[in-house]
């Protein structure tokens, strides 16, 4: 069972390394919410993140 997981794992990382199939991109995007509603305050944005978290 762990060793059909791990040898299509390896069949993948394969596939790329040989580059028959492409491996996916992690998003490096952050959030910040200051930038994102400039129509707040940071104050503001501060209080909404306590009234929310």
């Amino acid at each position: 069972m762990a060793t059909d997981e791990l040898a299509k794992k390896l069949e993948r990382r394969e596939k790329i390394n040989e580059g028959v199939e492409e491996g996916t991109l992690k998003s490096t995007q952050v959030f910040n919410p200051y930038t994102e509603f400039k129509e707040f305050s940071r104050k503001q944005v501060q209080d909404f993140k306590k009234t929310f978290d």
